[in-house]
């Protein structure tokens, strides 16, 4: 959405925020597929920003809003998704399906 908004304006910020959902979509991906390592990585990914902006004594709206925008929502995406790595339980063998 970003990207959009800022490449019809002919900017070059635009670039970054491609890059930016690429770096997500990927890890959301990955997420899918193998929680355990994608969720602490979104994580990660959500958090080390906000450290970064509050390092740099950004102003409070701008990190308020970013957070609440984009960040929070990977930060929880991560959570859930770690969470559920760990919650599948493997599946009691049945007598037509014997234990793996």
């Amino acid at each position: 959405m970003f990207a959009v908004g800022e490449g019809i304006e002919a900017t070059q910020g635009w670039w970054g925020h491609l890059i930016q959902l690429a770096i997500g979509a990927g890890l959301g991906a990955l997420a899918s597929f193998v929680p355990k390592v994608g969720g602490p990585l979104l994580i990660v990914l959500g958090v080390v920003p906000v450290i970064l902006m509050l390092s740099t004594a950004a102003p409070a709206g701008v990190v308020a809003s970013s957070v609440g925008i984009v960040w929070l929502p990977l930060v929880l995406s991560g959570v859930f998704s770690t969470l559920a790595g760990y919650a599948r339980r493997p599946v009691p063998p049945t007598p037509d399906r014997p234990a793996e």
